[in-house]
């Protein structure tokens, strides 16, 4: 059996490296798209016996972890899958999006509280913005939260 503490030091080294590297490199959609996939697949190792992710276990990590960080990703969980289709499926609308009337809005800007999961409208259209360095230390740090829940690793498929 794998030690936990190995099992957090290759996926930190790994998948969240990545994140930090593309950021580093002023990749910021591909930080964005590497940030959404992590949720995906936190949804499947929430359930090690599953093998393909889904809508629900994409907002599951969300209302389990993410929103003990900020309660507004429990509100806006269906938003932010729908950003996620848009962005991994057409890099921009998707019918998500569409069904939900708004377009989404990923942010770079510091400081990042101030543009993270709100609503603005100009004119006729609705955003949804989704701050970049807010939604990946509220991710690092959900993960970290998945970790310490973990108690058997022989099914942790991380």
């Amino acid at each position: 059996m794998i030690e936990l503490s190995l099992i957090k030091y290759r996926f930190y080294s790994n998948v969240i490296s990545d994140i930090l590297k593309a950021i580093e490199c002023d990749a910021l959609g591909a930080s964005f798209v590497l940030s959404f996939c992590c949720i995906d697949y936190m949804g499947v190792a929430m359930q090690p016996n599953k093998i393909k992710n889904t809508k629900q276990d994409f907002i599951a990590f969300i209302n389990e972890f993410m929103n003990k960080i900020n309660s507004d990703y429990f509100k806006y969980a269906d938003n932010l899958y729908a950003c996620r289709c848009a962005l991994i499926h057409t890099y921009g609308q998707s019918d998500a999006t569409k069904k939900l009337n708004f377009t989404p809005n990923f942010t770079t800007d510091t400081p990042p509280f101030d543009e993270h999961l709100v609503y603005y409208s100009l004119e006729n259209e609705r955003k949804f913005h989704v701050n970049l360095s807010a939604l990946v230390s509220d991710l690092i740090i959900s993960i970290e939260l998945f970790f310490e829940t973990q108690t058997a690793t022989e099914n942790l498929l991380i």
